[in-house]
């Protein structure tokens, strides 16, 4: 019989206190829609509980124990519309091979499209987070600060989706502050090597624009590796630094009431440098350059080593006084 394997995992990090911590856990006796009154946007398990009610559809709950140490208790409440290409149900998915002539009917997602498979990007761009963080004996209070929700389902095998990706995390603290959230991914030479982008830009806590990008778009949002250098312990060219650049529609209505503006655009570029010495690949801000395939469970690892026959990497950067978090991952 197939049970899912499901990793919870969690970081902290605070470059204050030099403090960086990572916890992850196997997770046991998973179950979706966890009462009569919740959906499947619900779900837990013995480790966590991640809940939302249909009554409140702008917040999830999310309560998780990694172990004696440490506990999580949050609340992400979207304080704007979530974003997704494409509309309805059936947005947000993005295809593998031939494309399936039968339509699915109705409202209910189009799973079945991609001969191969699919994946499904929807995003809350900017919310406001409460509760609390407890590490040993500290415990941290999170309230006013500022976060995203990301809702990301593969739907094939994890080497077959994508060769590399690209993630972009900008929040102000501040009220009616702005956001930058930016998804990209490279799919595998089989798939042509194509480059997927979807972002949004957020201001005065309004959802002001939502980019589009990669192969075949003009214009659009990206993001750019420049000037790379060979990374010892990894192999891998990294960059000296990354820009990104969101370029769309402006947006104006209130809710999920949206309108594209008649001639109206929203352009918004951040380039970081990374590299503070050359040799060795040393960066301001690095967090950890993280073994994936030590982090997943162990019959995907296994899997995945011997069907990819790669080691990827997923470089985790934080600036703190910018609250800017990107990621880019090398050869997933």
């Amino acid at each position: 019989m197939w049970y899912p394997q499901i990793q919870f995992t969690f970081r902290y990090c605070n470059p204050k206190t030099d403090t960086n911590l990572f916890k992850s856990v196997s997770v046991s006796n998973f179950v979706t829609s966890p009462s009569a009154k919740l959906d499947k946007r619900s779900c837990k398990s013995d480790q966590f509980s991640i809940t939302l009610d249909p009554a409140t559809p702008n917040k999830y709950t999310i309560e998780g124990k990694f172990d004696n140490d440490v506990q999580v208790s949050l609340v992400y409440e979207a304080v704007c519309p979530g974003f997704k290409v494409g509309a309805g149900s059936k947005g947000g998915f993005t295809y593998f091979g031939q494309l399936n002539g039968k339509v699915t009917q109705g409202d209910a997602p189009d799973t079945s499209a991609g001969g191969d498979g699919y994946c499904i990007h929807r995003i809350w761009p900017r919310c406001k987070v409460s509760g609390i963080l407890r590490i040993g004996s500290d415990v941290h209070d999170v309230e006013g600060s500022r976060g995203t929700f990301l809702h990301a389902i593969q739907g094939m095998r994890p080497n077959l989706l994508a060769a590399k990706w690209n993630f972009a995390n900008f929040q102000s603290l501040e009220d009616d502050g702005v956001s930058l959230i930016m998804m990209e991914f490279t799919t595998p030479p089989a798939y042509g090597s194509k480059v997927i982008n979807i972002g949004a830009v957020v201001a005065g806590d309004k959802l002001i624009s939502v980019t589009a990008g990669g192969s075949g778009v003009v214009g659009g949002s990206s993001a750019t590796h420049e000037s790379p250098i060979k990374d010892k312990e990894t192999g891998y060219d990294a960059p000296s630094s990354i820009k990104y650049v969101w370029e769309g529609a402006s947006l104006e209505g209130e809710g999920n009431q949206l309108q594209a503006v008649k001639g109206g655009k929203v352009h918004a570029i951040l380039t970081e440098d990374l590299v503070t010495e050359a040799e060795g690949y040393k960066t301001r801000g690095l967090v950890e350059k993280v073994d994936v395939l030590g982090h997943i469970p162990y019959l995907v690892r296994k899997f995945v080593n011997y069907a990819a026959g790669t080691k990827p990497y997923i470089y985790t950067v934080s600036y703190y006084k910018r609250f800017f978090l990107p990621y880019f991952c090398s050869e997933c």
